[in-house]
């Protein structure tokens, strides 16, 4: 039978995930306690969490929430579990911190509710910051509107010139003609 303590960590552990839709499984192997402490401060920055967890519980408290077995084999070692909202600025947080220490490594995750591989998670970590790439997409569905407000713009200024050409040139053949305004 669990312990009263087991129970609620995996009780915890449930409610705290029950709704994250990315989460990432980091193997800390080596990292000091201190070295902790500024790791967290780090994801701290960038909206995120970083949470060790004891493997049997966290195996089981997602297997209990619906997550796959490729999922729930990350839990092997010395495993900590970084989350929040934008996965791509914790991920660049957690490499940015590694690149001095290089103790830590990625397992795999879940970013959007969907199961990904270490090699997924080391390509998050170089994606732009979210306004960055919502720019980029505004960008990319507004370039062909402008294009085409231009082309329509260029339209209606050549029908103009066009319009103003002709009736200066008919003043000017009224004028030849002597038929300008009488006097």
């Amino acid at each position: 039978m669990p312990s009263k303590l087991k129970t609620y960590m995996l009780d915890e552990l449930r409610l705290r995930f029950e709704n994250v839709e990315h989460c990432v499984v980091v193997n800390f192997s080596g990292v000091t306690a201190t070295e902790m402490t500024q790791l967290r401060t780090e994801i701290r920055k960038e909206d995120g969490s970083l949470m060790v967890v004891k493997n049997s519980i966290a195996t089981r408290a997602f297997r209990d929430l619906g997550c796959d077995d490729e999922f729930v084999g990350l839990f092997d070692g010395p495993v900590a579990l970084a989350f929040g909202e934008d996965p791509a600025p914790i991920v660049r947080a957690i490499a940015d911190w590694d690149k001095k220490s290089k103790k830590l490594t990625f397992k795999g995750g879940i970013v959007g509710g969907k199961g990904v591989q270490q090699a997924d998670i080391a390509e998050l970590a170089t994606l732009p910051p979210m306004p960055v790439m919502q720019a980029i997409a505004l960008g990319a569905v507004a370039a062909p509107l402008s294009s085409f407000l231009r082309a329509c713009k260029e339209v209606i200024q050549s029908f103009v010139r066009i319009a103003d050409q002709l009736a200066q040139k008919e003043s000017g053949a009224d004028e030849a003609l002597g038929g300008g305004p009488a006097e």
